[in-house]
């Protein structure tokens, strides 16, 4: 992308106030016909079972107005029934391409071109945060310590904090967030933080140095299985025989493994995501292929 971000570092007190206007929104409510459809596909899938076609985004840009629905629901919830701890993986756009079409680009988009880095990374990340949080009184409130890690931070309804790219190297910076260290909104009764594009290895268990005994620690405590609700994902995915599909899910709903034309070939209760192994069995099988 050719345009420029401004940067600006996050003065500690910067997530207690500072809140912008709300800006309007363009979201269309979830009728009861959306969910009656939606409950009737994930009702008709199973391992062994292909399903009529879902409407899947298109775009990184959709796939960030998709994400919103789910953050608008999770901000309808009592705070005491919601995850306080959540995570979403929006799809990014191929580095050098005007369009911004959903590619597959391996997970957490390893194989496109970032010679730029994280700074790269966060230009094109920023403005599908920025759709994301789109109707919400949401702020911008700068980037974690050094603009090369690219850890943005957003302050969202007084009581969300949003912050991308928190890797196994960066994930310091986290626990100072959740501390309050760089403000007391996170640790507010009822706060929810939600992390978008997360790199950290799950239990933390690459987290610091083996000398580093405290930042382990925390590690293997904020970063244990099932402590981060997966609340969206949309990620493109192929197989080891090249068959692609689309892993999908939104909170609270199943995850969804669906092949090229968008028929589902694998629902997945619970929260946690479908192993590369069921995908690969799911598509493999829908596409008579093997591995």
């Amino acid at each position: 992308s050719s345009s420029r971000v401004m940067v600006c570092f996050l003065p500690k007190t910067l997530l207690h106030h500072g809140i912008s206007p709300p800006l309007p929104t363009r979201i269309r409510r979830i009728t009861s016909r959306d969910r009656r459809r939606r409950d009737n596909v994930v009702a008709l899938c199973s391992k062994a079972t292909v399903c009529t076609s879902v409407p899947l985004p298109s775009t990184c840009a959709d796939a960030a107005v998709d994400a919103r629905q789910v953050l608008r629901a999770l901000r309808e919830m009592k705070q005491s029934e919601r995850p306080s701890r959540v995570r979403m993986e929006l799809p990014l756009p191929q580095a050098g391409v005007e369009n911004d079409k959903i590619v597959y680009l391996g997970k957490h988009g390893q194989l496109a071109d970032w010679s730029g880095g994280m700074r790269q990374r966060f230009r094109a990340t920023r403005p599908l945060v920025d759709t994301l949080l789109e109707g919400r009184q949401a702020n911008f409130a700068g980037l974690l310590e050094d603009a090369e890690d690219g850890v943005g931070v957003w302050a969202c309804d007084g009581d969300i904090t949003v912050l991308t790219h928190v890797a196994d190297t960066t994930a310091g910076l986290l626990f100072k967030l959740l501390r309050g260290e760089y403000g007391s909104a996170p640790t507010r009764e009822g706060a929810m933080v939600c992390v978008v594009n997360a790199f950290w290895t799950d239990g933390g268990e690459k987290v610091g140095n083996p000398w580093e005994f405290k930042l382990r620690e925390e590690a293997r405590d904020v970063l244990k299985a099932g402590s981060w609700e997966v609340v969206y994902c949309l990620r493109a995915v192929r197989t080891a025989a090249g068959v692609p599909g689309t892993m999908w899910r939104r909170y609270p709903e199943p995850w969804l493994v669906l092949d090229e034309t968008g028929r589902v070939v694998l629902s997945k209760e619970g929260s946690e995501e479908p192993s590369s192994a069921e995908v690969a069995e799911a598509l493999n099988r829908t596409a008579n292929a093997t591995e």
